[in-house]
């Protein structure tokens, strides 16, 4: 009965919520919409019981990620989290919760970013199963990619030395531009931050 998404997070899962809104839209063929948690109260959004609000967070008790999700419940929107913390406030109030068992977040290069963009993945996979918009076949092909990707993960993470001889040769530079397009920019975007 979802006829409209709004994904709503800050900082690495905001960027997590941009490659999640290019899937959805994608996959799943209704519109969706990126709000900062911080701006998602003050612009007075329309939402009814038709609308999904994706909250993404690491902590899940994010003062502006809170508030985001207590207005969407208060407005009759139907909500999901991708969260860390299990027994956090935003998994308690929320109709559904997907940790993602990211561990403690000990380091700027954050754990989250992977495992909230694979949560968006799923979710996109779940409503297209459930509104029957893509066969058996495709449903597997997806899946299937999907595990590959776990694969591929540990194979990018053997580069160390390919990697830190980039990264020889451009220390010292004086600026660097991240591009990007469709699901790329929201993956630019977080390179950015954590470069800077």
């Amino acid at each position: 009965s979802v006829n409209r998404v709004i994904v709503t997070a800050c900082g690495t899962a905001w960027h997590a919520g941009l490659v999640g809104r290019h899937l959805l839209e994608a996959m799943i063929r209704i519109p969706v919409t990126g709000e900062l948690h911080s701006e998602f109260r003050y612009m007075n959004p329309i939402l009814d019981e038709h609308t999904l609000v994706v909250v993404i967070t690491q902590s899940g008790e994010t003062a502006d990620s809170l508030a985001a999700l207590r207005l969407a419940n208060e407005r009759g929107a139907k909500t999901i989290s991708i969260v860390n913390v299990k027994g956090s406030s935003i998994a308690r109030e929320s109709d559904y919760v997907l940790y993602t068992h990211a561990g403690p977040e000990i380091a700027v290069a954050s754990t989250a970013f992977s495992v909230q963009c694979a949560g968006m993945y799923l979710i996109a996979l779940k409503l297209a199963e459930v509104n029957n918009l893509m066969t058996d076949e495709q449903m597997k092909d997806f899946c299937d990619k999907f595990e590959q990707a776990i694969g591929t993960v540990e194979e990018v993470l053997k580069m160390d030395d390919y990697i830190k001889g980039i990264s020889e040769k451009i220390k010292d530079t004086f600026s660097a531009f991240y591009l990007g397009r469709g699901l790329d920019y929201g993956i630019a975007c977080e390179a950015c931050l954590k470069l800077k």
